[in-house]
């Protein structure tokens, strides 16, 4: 994650809990930071997981960035993960997400 800045992976990274659980929608950064004009968020990608491995995945996506604020993550559903949740990550070996759009 090198080369992107710092205080917004922070701020981001902060913005909720690292182990809140649930389905995420990754938003990628609006291209016009003025007041004026047109503001678009590009839709990146829905995905299922904790946030402690959402955020990482997202900061990666062609978009998340671009002026250099950072895009955006919003969680659509909280709710604790269920064995099959978790067999699915031991299957892959990871605590990893779960992309599902």
């Amino acid at each position: 994650m090198a080369g992107y800045p710092r205080p917004s992976m922070d701020r981001i990274a902060r913005s909720h809990s690292q182990f809140k659980y649930g389905i995420w929608e990754i938003y990628g950064e609006d291209d016009n930071p003025d007041l004026g004009g047109k503001h678009y968020e590009p839709h990146l990608a829905t995905v299922q997981g904790y946030f402690r491995d959402v955020y990482p995945y997202a900061f990666n996506l062609k978009g998340f960035w671009t002026w250099g604020g950072g895009g955006r993550i919003k969680c659509q559903q909280e709710f604790e993960p269920n064995e099959k949740d978790l067999m699915w990550a031991k299957l892959k070996n990871t605590d990893s997400i779960k992309v599902i759009s």
